[in-house]
């Protein structure tokens, strides 16, 4: 039905970045047609848009910046959030009265998690799905889970197999596992998924122990860094507490916005339960392993 569909992420610029202009035409001065070119810089503007820029997850060899194609995958991500906005809308225009447009956005939303469940989910996981081979891409990023954090899937346990994304690194829930030298993959964590993740915990699974958990991690390591360092941080180090994150384009950010909106939303959730360590260094020396899950 060409009237039911899914979104991805496709920006309306085929030209380098202004801000990376010179590395963008470094990469697309590896391409031979200008149609190839032309392409390069529409998914990379499209990653940018997306605010994964940059991660494996849009490349077809995880390594290589060169074999972008962000306009190809559909995001599991962008789609949960457009699922849930369009139940909001539904909601919205129901409570005042306008019931033809509360059933178009009712129908909308049930088209696409139709579609979703088609082509997204198998194997008894959801994932991004790839237009050009036709398949499911096989990643597992803590975007996976947004089915869940969105309410599209209900289910109370998320997937074993994104248990060591969630639970194995003591610096917080990790974005995902492929070292690709990108900032949105290992060994990066985020504020955001920390916030999803323990939302989802909270308000789906009703398990406080393992919401803690997350929030507890995430917040020893702004703590420690803010020990050693003075700042907060964009991102987090998942192996290292402590530690600012890497990878990307740009030097880690200090006093970044989401990092302490989400330590001041885990203060006001957790207000008795959340401790602060009495020293870090015990953080430094190796990699610790926070509970059995």
């Amino acid at each position: 039905d060409p009237t039911k569909r899914l979104n991805v992420y496709r920006a309306d610029q085929r030209v380098a970045r202004p801000e990376s202009f010179r590395e963008d035409n470094q990469i697309a001065n590896m391409f031979k047609r200008d149609v190839q070119r032309a392409t390069f810089f529409q998914d990379i503007a499209s990653a940018a848009e997306s605010g994964w820029d940059f991660s494996g997850r849009w490349f077809r060899d995880t390594q290589s910046m060169a074999t972008i194609q962000t306009s190809k995958i559909i995001p599991v991500d962008l789609n949960s959030v457009l699922y849930n906005n369009e139940l909001k809308l539904y909601a919205f225009h129901d409570r005042i009265g306008d019931h033809t447009l509360a059933q178009q956005y009712k129908a909308m939303a049930q088209d696409r998690l139709e579609l979703m469940r088609k082509v997204m989910f198998s194997d008894n996981k959801w994932s991004d799905y790839d237009i050009t081979t036709g398949k499911p891409c096989n990643q597992e990023y803590l975007s996976s889970l947004s089915p869940f954090m969105f309410e599209l899937d209900t289910a109370k346990d998320l997937p074993v197999m994104y248990h060591n994304l969630i639970f194995k690194y003591p610096g917080g829930a990790v974005i995902s596992e492929q070292n690709t030298g990108q900032q949105w993959d290992f060994p990066n964590d985020w504020a955001p998924y920390q916030h999803r993740l323990i939302q989802y915990y909270l308000t789906v699974a009703k398990d406080r122990p393992t919401a803690l958990d997350i929030g507890q991690r995430f917040v020893t390591s702004c703590y420690c860094g803010y020990q050693k360092y003075g700042y907060v941080f964009e991102k987090y180090h998942g192996e290292r507490v402590g530690e600012p994150g890497g990878g990307g384009e740009y030097v880690v950010q200090e006093g970044f916005g989401w990092t302490n909106g989400v330590l001041l939303w885990l203060f006001e959730t957790f207000p008795e339960e959340l401790t602060v360590p009495i020293t870090c260094t015990r953080y430094e020396s190796s990699l610790q392993q926070l509970g059995a899950h």
